[in-house]
């Protein structure tokens, strides 16, 4: 039997310490993968794709379970034990299954869990992702390579984190600085860049397509010497 797929645990800053911990001993829990058949059976109507609205329409049609089998769950496992041992803890966990308007964490996480399992996003993508990233990503460069062109509407400088204007990049080098995994969440002036970054990462999830990059990259080398 295969192992089931492993989910990222990730804390927030932006929460409780309460809501950290039970982020953490939810995510260990569901990724033993207890819930996997259920939501691959799954008929879901969520109220949009969003992963909390997928998880809040699973979590509608297994509450008790969920509930249930966490706690039994929780009952064996000695470090889990101990942390719901805490009233705080425990109090946080109660209140989220009975409050479906505030069922934060649990509800990104079981629809981070559903989307991995059962594919939902890749099947509401192009069935040709690769194809379909190219056209959507050319044109967009293109509009990019018009909009560099233009001075009076593009600052040619690479923003720098101090807020001054840095080097000044081509076009390609624009390119380069957009796609690069240490900019994902860089600031970039350009509507058309972003969209590019989104799409290329929003890809990548499904489907390597280093090759169609490499070929953004040459038009960006070529429309960069043919603006120069």
């Amino acid at each position: 039997m295969s192992k089931p797929v492993q989910i990222d645990f990730t804390m927030s800053n932006a929460t409780s310490p309460e809501d950290n911990i039970l982020r953490g001993l939810f995510t260990f829990f569901l990724n033993r993968g207890s819930f996997d058949e259920r939501m691959r059976r799954a008929k879901l109507k969520p109220a949009s794709a969003r992963t909390d609205h997928v998880g809040m329409a699973f979590f509608k049609l297994h509450q008790e379970a969920v509930k249930e089998e966490f706690l039994k769950w929780a009952a064996k496992d000695n470090l889990a034990n101990y942390l719901l041992s805490s009233k705080s803890v425990l109090e946080a966990f109660r209140d989220r299954m009975k409050n479906l308007g505030y069922l934060s964490p649990f509800d990104t996480i079981l629809g981070a869990r559903y989307k991995e399992v059962t594919g939902f996003d890749r099947a509401r993508l192009p069935r040709d992702l690769k194809k379909s990233f190219y056209v959507k990503a050319h044109n967009r460069l293109m509009k990019f390579v018009t909009e560099w062109g233009s001075s009076t509407k593009f600052n040619r400088h690479c923003h720098q984190a101090d807020g001054s204007n840095g080097k000044e990049l081509d076009v390609k080098e624009w390119l380069e600085f957009a796609l690069a995994k240490k900019n994902k969440n860089a600031w970039l002036q350009s509507d058309p860049l972003r969209e590019i970054r989104g799409l290329y990462w929003k890809t990548m999830k499904h489907e390597p397509v280093a090759d169609v990059v490499r070929e953004l990259m040459d038009q960006a080398a070529v429309a960069g010497v043919m603006l120069s």
